[in-house]
């Protein structure tokens, strides 16, 4: 009878550590990895497009040529910006390493912004004041998702 007993705790135990040892990776794990995969992408966009969001221009000047490149960056940190939004949606209360839920949005709305600031007015070449916010919301981007490098 005692064995039986002990058969039964066993596997009881063995269950229940099973179980919330998958809960654990779908509440805590998985969204943990999925906002490092989000924040890494964030963090190569900042760096590889620093060029561009430096450099805005007026759609005046047609340069079909930045104009286009310009463009590809514009529409890539506006995706960068929805999987971040969406990916906030997704979040349970417990997120251990993850910054809060506003901090996250905040991000995502800078990132947006700065989507929208690769093009100056059209045909007043006030470049020099945008490309000094772009830096800024690349900084303030940076310190929301607390990544370390600032380039």
């Amino acid at each position: 009878m005692e064995s039986l007993l002990t058969i039964v705790i066993t596997i009881f135990c063995g269950v229940s550590v099973y179980i919330l040892g998958e809960i654990a990776h779908e509440i805590w794990l998985k969204p943990l990895e999925q906002y490092k995969q989000i924040k890494s992408e964030i963090s190569y966009s900042l760096v590889y497009y620093a060029n561009l969001y430096s450099n805005t221009i007026d759609l005046a000047d047609d340069q079909e040529m930045a104009i286009k490149s310009h463009k590809h960056a514009s529409d890539e940190f506006r995706i960068l910006a929805a999987k971040l939004h969406g990916f906030v949606e997704t979040l349970f209360w417990l997120k251990p390493l993850i910054p809060p839920k506003e901090k996250l949005l905040d991000a995502s709305h800078e990132l947006m912004g700065l989507s929208n600031s690769f093009f100056c007015a059209y045909n007043t070449h006030e470049t020099h004041e945008q490309n000094r916010e772009n830096h800024q919301s690349a900084d303030r981007i940076r310190e929301l998702l607390n990544m370390t490098h600032r380039i």
